[in-house]
Parts: C-alpha cells; sequence; structure tokens
C-alpha cells in the first residue's frame, strides 16, 4: 500500500520533509489471512525525532504502566481513564505507544495549532482537533456531552471501518497498532465526519452512548484475541480545557470536564482512556461538575530517565573528566529526549543540540531575549531552587499561594521542570530539577550575561524553598566562582561545552575567596599527616560541576558518590546532617586519570547559619571511612558561616596550634558527627592537629566582598535577601512494585540505588555501598578545631 508523504515540523521547530512510517499489509481471506507491518527504515534526511522512535524502547516503564492500567479496569467506583503528566521530552507519547503492543491502542494527537497542521510529532490530528475545540464555543453543558459523545462514537466506528474493510479478525493488539498508523490520515477524517453526522443529528449523549458508542466498543474489542478492553490515547488534551466566555463570565465546564463526564457512563465497559499533558491544574486534575461524582486516579509521572542505551552510562576507571566533559556524553543522562535526539541526528543536529536545549528552557522564543521563566529555570538547574508544597511560610497569602502554584505549573509546562510526584489530593505537587548535565549547560549559557545574584533574590518568594538560606547562598558562591574560573579558561570551541569542563581547583578557590585570604590558605598545612602547603597538595586536582544535586542518605559520602559525580558533573547538597557535611564538591586527582574510587577527593562544607560565630570540625576518623578503598588524598574541610550580618563579618586569621590546644579543651559538642567550638569575641578560632590525615580546615564568616571574591558591593542588598530567605514518598499515590524505583529513577534525591547507571570495578552486576557501617560512639569521638579561623 502506499504511504502519504508529509511536509513535518521536528521537536524544535525546524521544518523537514520526510516520508511517514510505511506498514506493509498482506491481507487475505476467511480469518483476515495473515498481517504483517513493517516500519520503513529511516533515511538520511529523517527527523531525528522520526528516527527516535525506531529506536529499542528501553526500561521497564510501558510494562509498569500497563500493569498499572490494568489493574483499574472495570472500576464501578473510579473514572475510566488516567491523566499522565509530565514535563517535555520525557517519553509520555511513546511510553502509552508501547501499550500498543499489548492492548489495542487508538493514540489520538489535540496539538493546538501552530501555523501548520504537519507540525509536531506524532503529528496532530487535524479533523478530530476542530470537531473538539467547537466544544469551546458551545455554551450549553448538555452540547459539550453530546459533542464528546459523538466524537468516541466516531472514533471507535472509524477503527471499526478500518478493521472489517481489511477483512481481519483474532487481530494482534500490535498488527493493529501498525495498520493505524498506516491509515491515520484516513482515520481522522472518517472519525471526524461520523462523529460532525451525529451531532447534527442533536441526539442526546446518552443516547448517542447506547446507541453508537457501547456497540462500536464490544464489535472493536470482538475484533481482538481474548476481547480486550479498547485503549484510547489523547495527547495534549489541556486544549480540551478552552473556556466559553460570555457576558456573564467564563464558563468553568470544559470540553475536557463534558468528556469525563461521558466516559464516567463507561466505566464498566472495555474502554480506558489515557490523557497526557506538560500542562494541568492542581485541585481539579479530572474535575467532574456534572451530576456524577466518581473518583480520579491521581496523576501518573513515572517515565524514563537515565536509560541511555540499556547498559550503564560509565564504568569505573574507564573514563577521564575530559572524556565526559563532551556534548555526547551529557546527552547520556536525563530524559529520553537528550540521547535520542543524538543518537538520531545529523551533523547539524549534534552541533545544535545545546541551542537546542536552550530554546526549550525558553520555550523556543529568540534566544535574544531570556524570559523570567526561564531564568528561573536556569537558576533552579544549577542552584537546586524549589517549590514547597506544604505552604506553612507564615507570610503566604492566598494570592502569594496561586501566583506561585502558577509558576510551579508554568515551569513543568513551559521550561522542562520535572513532576516527581502528585499527591492523590492533588492540592499540589512535588516537582525538581534533577541531574540532566545537557541542560544544566544550557542553563549556564541562559545565564551567562546575567546578574545571577539579582536574579536569585528577585526569583525569591515565601513559597520557593531554598533549603536553609546559608546553603543556598553558598551555592551560589561556588558556582559563581566556578564560573569565573571558566571565563579565564581558553575557548574550548564554538559548538563545545563552555561550563562542563575541567577546571584547576586552586583557580577554582582563588576565584572564591578575596585575594588576601586566598594567598594564606595557598600557604596554610594540613592538621596532620605531613606539612605540604594547599598549594603543593592540589595542584594536580580538578573539579566539574555544572549543577547540584541532593544527596538522600549517609551511604553517598563514598569515594563513590565522588567520581560519579565528576562523571555528570554534580555537587552535592547533603540532607539532614550527614557526618557534619552540608555540601560536597567532589575533585579529581590527576586531570587525566580514569574516574574512580581511587583518584578522588573532594571539598567538604559546613554550613552555619547562627548568628554567634563559631567553628565546626569533622569527626577523627573521616578520612578514613571515606578512603576505604585504602588511598588516602589530602582534603579540604571548609566552614562557612554566612548568615552573620555583613557588618558583623570578620577577615580570616591564621592561628597557631598553641592556641588551639589552649582552646580546644574548653570546646562544646554540639553535634554528634561533628565538634564545634565558640569563637571568643574578636578572637582568633582554633585549629585542630587530631587527625592523622592530610586535611585542610578552613574556616569563614560573613558574606562581603572582604571575604568572598565573588560578593561585589552593589549586591549587598540582594545577598542579604537571599540570606534572609511531608516527604516525596509517603504522599506519592502510587506504591506497588515497581513505582517507588520508577519514582527514584526521575533522581528527585539522590541514594544508594541512584547510582545503577555506573558500573562499578569491584561489582560490575551490583552496585556496592556500605550503607550500614556504624559510626564511632558519640562519647569517644575525640574533640577536634580546624586550621583556619575568622
Amino acid at each position: 500500500m502506499a504511504s502519504d508523504s508529509t511536509n513535518k515540523r521536528d521537536s524544535d521547530g525546524t521544518a523537514e520533509t520526510s516520508e511517514s512510517k510505511r506498514v506493509q499489509i498482506h491481507a487475505g481471506g476467511g480469518n483476515g489471512g495473515d498481517l504483517h507491518w513493517q516500519l520503513t527504515p529511516p533515511t538520511a534526511d529523517t527527523p531525528p525525532t522520526y528516527k527516535a522512535w525506531e529506536v529499542d524502547y528501553k526500561g521497564n516503564h510501558a510494562k509498569v504502566l500497563l500493569r498499572t492500567i490494568t489493574n483499574l479496569f472495570g472500576s464501578n467506583e473510579h473514572a475510566p481513564y488516567l491523566v499522565i503528566v509530565q514535563s517535555s521530552g520525557a517519553g509520555k507519547s511513546r511510553c502509552v505507544y508501547e501499550l500498543g503492543a499489548s492492548l489495542p491502542l487508538i493514540s489520538l494527537n489535540l496539538r493546538e495549532y501552530s501555523g501548520s497542521e504537519t507540525s509536531g510529532f506524532p503529528a496532530r490530528d487535524t479533523k478530530i482537533c476542530r470537531l473538539l475545540h467547537r466544544g469551546a464555543d458551545e455554551s450549553s453543558r448538555d452540547d459539550k456531552r453530546r459533542l464528546c459523545a459523538a466524537f468516541l462514537a466516531g472514533v471507535l466506528e472509524a477503527a471499526l471501518s478500518i478493521i472489517l474493510e481489511n477483512n481481519l479478525t483474532d487481530l494482534d493488539p500490535s498488527d493493529w497498532r501498525g495498520l493505524l498508523d498506516q491509515n491515520k490520515q484516513s482515520f481522522d477524517e472518517r472519525a471526524a465526519k461520523r462523529a460532525n453526522e451525529l451531532w447534527e443529528e442533536l441526539s442526546p449523549d446518552h443516547e448517542v452512548i447506547i446507541l453508537y458508542v457501547l456497540p462500536a466498543t464490544q464489535k472493536l474489542s470482538s475484533c481482538f484475541k481474548d476481547a480486550p478492553h479498547i485503549l484510547l490515547g489523547i495527547d495534549e488534551y489541556h486544549t480540551l480545557n478552552f473556556r466559553y466566555t460570555t457576558s456573564k463570565g467564563s464558563d468553568e465546564y470544559t470540553t475536557y470536564n463534558a468528556l469525563c463526564d461521558v466516559l464516567h457512563y463507561l466505566r464498566r465497559e472495555k474502554i480506558f482512556v489515557i490523557f497526557m499533558s506538560t500542562t494541568f491544574k492542581l485541585g481539579r486534575l479530572a474535575p467532574s461538575i456534572g451530576e456524577q461524582h466518581i473518583k480520579q486516579h491521581a496523576p501518573y509521572v513515572s517515565l524514563p530517565f537515565d536509560l541511555y542505551d540499556g547498559g550503564p552510562i560509565i564504568t569505573e576507571d574507564e573514563l577521564t573528566l575530559t572524556d565526559v566533559c563532551n556534548t555526547e556524553f551529557l546527552c547520556r543522562f536525563g530524559r529520553p529526549l537528550w540521547y535520542t535526539r543524538w543518537k538520531c541526528g545529523d551533523t547539524g543536529v549534534k552541533r545544535r543540540i545545546i541551542d537546542f536545549a536552550m530554546l526549550k528552557l525558553n520555550t523556543f522564543a529568540s534566544l535574544q531575549r531570556i524570559s523570567n521563566g526561564a531564568k528561573f529555570a536556569a537558576l533552579s538547574i544549577r542552584l537546586l531552587l524549589t517549590f514547597e508544597p506544604d505552604r506553612h511560610a507564615p507570610s503566604v497569602s492566598t494570592e502569594t499561594y496561586q501566583e506561585a502554584l502558577g509558576e510551579e505549573l508554568d515551569q513543568v509546562a513551559s521550561h522542562m521542570r520535572v513532576v516527581h510526584s502528585v499527591p492523590e489530593h492533588c492540592e499540589y505537587m512535588r516537582t525538581g530539577t534533577p541531574s540532566e548535565p545537557i541542560l544544566a549547560e544550557a542553563a549556564g549559557q541562559l545565564l551567562m550575561r546575567e546578574d545571577q545574584v539579582k536574579c536569585l533574590a528577585e526569583a525569591l518568594n515565601p513559597l520557593v524553598g531554598t533549603g536553609e538560606p546559608g546553603k543556598l547562598a553558598a551555592r551560589l558562591l561556588f558556582n559563581l566562582a566556578h564560573d569565573a574560573t571558566i571565563l579565564g579558561l581558553e575557548s574550548n570551541g564554538f559548538e563545545n561545552p563552555i561550563y562542563a569542563r575541567p577546571i584547576p581547583f586552586l583557580d577554582f578557590f582563588k576565584n572564591l575567596f578575596a585575594d588576601q585570604w586566598s594567598e594564606a590558605i595557598l600557604d596554610s598545612t594540613p592538621v596532620g599527616g605531613d606539612s605540604t602547603p594547599f598549594k603543593d597538595a592540589f595542584t594536580d586536582c580538578y573539579v566539574h560541576f555544572t549543577h547540584w544535586a541532593k544527596i538522600g542518605d549517609e551511604s553517598c559520602i563514598t569515594t563513590e558518590a565522588l567520581w560519579k559525580g565528576l562523571a555528570r558533573g554534580i555537587a552535592w547538597q547533603c540532607c539532614g546532617n550527614m557526618l557534619g557535611i552540608d555540601l560536597v564538591i567532589p575533585m579529581l586527582v590527576g586531570k587525566e586519570s580514569k574516574l574512580g574510587c581511587d583518584t578522588v577527593t573532594a571539598l567538604f562544607v559546613k554550613i552555619r547559619d547562627k548568628s554567634k560565630a563559631q567553628i565546626v570540625t569533622l569527626r577523627k576518623d573521616f578520612a578514613s571511612t571515606l578512603f576505604q578503598s585504602g588511598t588516602h588524598h589530602p582534603l579540604v574541610f571548609l566552614t562557612m558561616q554566612l548568615g552573620v550580618k555583613l557588618s558583623e563579618a570578620k577577615p580570616l586569621q591564621e592561628t597557631t596550634a598553641q592556641t588551639a590546644i589552649h582552646q580546644g579543651r574548653d570546646s562544646q559538642n554540639d553535634s554528634k558527627d561533628a565538634n564545634i567550638t565558640p569563637a571568643a569575641g574578636g578572637g582568633s578560632l582554633p585549629l585542630s592537629r587530631t587527625s592523622n590525615h592530610n586535611r585542610y580546615d578552613i574556616s569563614a564568616i560573613g558574606c562581603s566582598s572582604r571575604i568572598y571574591r565573588a560578593v561585589k558591593d552593589e549586591d549587598k542588598v540582594h545577598w542579604r535577601h537571599i540570606l534572609a530567605s511531608q516527604k516525596l514518598n509517603d504522599e506519592h499515590p502510587y506504591k506497588g512494585p515497581g513505582h517507588l524505583d520508577l519514582l527514584l529513577q526521575s533522581k528527585p534525591f539522590f541514594s544508594k540505588s541512584s547510582f545503577g547507571w555506573g558500573g562499578n570495578k569491584a561489582d560490575a552486576d551490583k552496585m556496592i555501598t556500605d550503607q550500614n557501617t556504624p559510626g564511632p560512639d558519640p562519647e569517644m569521638v575525640e574533640e577536634t578545631v580546624a586550621i583556619g579561623g575568622v
């Protein structure tokens, strides 16, 4: 059979001509003969989005979704539909398409018209769109329901007519999927035509359901082996939420509401609908404003992440830091969009993929003007900003709440923010910006010409969660020092990453502290071991971080977490009090060393937000706990107290070991994991010499240009604003087998199970992290103090 040749627009908005999928049909008589379908192999000029659909599906997400909806079939109390909500490029359409191998699937796309009827992929069902969008112009709720009933009848009868024309029975779902792909344009025309005919008959919606929808559902199901449920997938369903506006105002009852009400009549029938979109409304995701009150299923959000080619993305002792900083490697992480586009794109697509990611963040607007939404998205990706769903801030008003809620929804719909979970009550959602290195690179380039301190200060409000203000300010300081170091390097080429590059740790540290303090630090010596100066100990150490990610448990403060953080350009933020550590910036020892447990160390950071100047030190056995392989490298422990008023900030001072010993006798243990010693008013803070490892301790109080190079005097007011400013898995509604694994796969935070994408040398089949190694008895920890003070 001949195939249609269409002029389509790829997902980056570039019009490209290609032939659509071709299916070879061989139909016989009697029971329908043999049915075979085969996709025409992609050609060199086929757009990458088309080619990506030809790549074998990776992961078990479609299987888990199939199991989920199968358990929902036939419920008398619940609606016969499910909403899938996730940001762009997450694989919603492809995941549902994979269900067509197990259940008879009718896929529809209701994409809004954007200047071309053939834009986007999968293709828009043009005539069905025109039919349903008519509902926005109908003021009567009865008319809306009648239209939706006619739509369902038209769709089911059109599918049935294609099967009967080919004299096919006892069909396999995958064969039907191929047949529909081949006849999609004809199907669109038939469905819209039949629905219009029923619409013009002016029959009430319940008559259309009884006389046409129910018989068509039963007949269509009987055409398949074992008469299964018919699955209707409706992509871009949010276009059904357009409202009819009259002189009395906007009617809340939309075409989507009407379709849901019609589907409630069918909850005992063999039909189930999956709605897909990046856009949705909280509180009324699937409202029933009509007479019926049926329970709604919580939105489904679990989709592929970090799947690459189905195996480890990187193996220990395999690649250097230079290797992991190339664009192809960055694309291996995150949602399927990145690597499938790289793998299936031509040279031009690969050259432009960072620009493509920037455009996705900026909603495909020109990069000459970066929208406020894109700036917030970029800051969130690089600095780990969150929205607080609990809304407990005392200054939160209803207006502020609704504004923040709208911003969060917009971030998901238009700026690549990921939905981790929507609780069953649907009053809020848990969203975030999990680690996607290619998107982090794009975020950095979007912010390149922006005043990031000002942008962040303006973005904060009571409902934008920052964690502790000091931690946010510290992350920003480290990012600014990183970016300043990057700009001082030679050009890496126009098409290569700018921010995903190995940078010398000493240069990074020089750009963190003001000149007078950086020189003192570079000449300092460790608290234990030999007397090697800081500048010699770290002369061949490199850092690579373009964004921050959360560590969810103590088992991740290991050399495994360090080398895998370097691999994807992550600096870690710790949750809770993990061995007295708040932030971790991994370092590689030797630029050309292979990434692995034996070649890494780190800068460990403790943040203190208390107004009284204090100093915190690591417990004595920290180094031996970290370097369990026996290869000990020097490390840095930095205490930052940024919450002190700028006028009270004191300069760094070097102290003597004798002072440290004297003052250490009066220190007080303020934590089971960290030793804290109050600073004498206006005097020196003490030193430590209790570690037997080459650890360099530094302490800094204040947040001004006198302490940090990155702090500019003109930004004082912004820094003041920044510093002033239920658990996810408990609320997640899907708790069956596989669901928690899929939730954690989207990386809302990192934990022991989050490192499966990298193969360990020690055990290629199982990631080994000593999660249960007991720490020392807090009563037995010797008091230690730091090398540098404020």
